[in-house]
């Protein structure tokens, strides 16, 4: 008899607080009508659609790094992989908050990721 792994209680009830909060960070950045997308672009002078650039940069290399974070972090170890990764994020976080163009604030969305 084949025995399938049951989810662990935690994981079950984290799901439905963490969802929404996922679902409204992917969703809101992308859309024009969005307050905190139309005071980038006028802070930055761009149009929306430049604005929304920032979130495919962010978003692109975080989906195709998914393939391997695993198979580096068994090859170098997770925690050394987890603390770099999150020094790499924390130093990428203060470059957006000080981004001087909208290009500067992909760049550093883009090494978010």
């Amino acid at each position: 008899m084949i025995q399938t792994a049951k989810p662990a209680a935690t994981d079950t009830a984290a799901l439905p607080r963490c969802w929404p909060r996922c679902r409204r960070s992917a969703r809101f950045p992308s859309t024009p009508t969005c307050r905190r997308c139309r005071e980038i672009g006028r802070v930055f002078d761009v149009s929306p659609l430049l604005v929304q650039q920032t979130l495919t940069a962010y978003l692109a290399p975080f989906a195709l790094m998914t393939l391997w974070h695993g198979a580096i972090s068994d090859a170098l170890g997770r925690r050394r992989v987890t603390l770099t990764a999150l020094a790499l994020f924390l130093l990428a976080s203060v470059g957006c908050a000080l981004a001087w163009s909208i290009e500067s604030l992909s760049c550093f969305g883009f090494c978010r990721a």
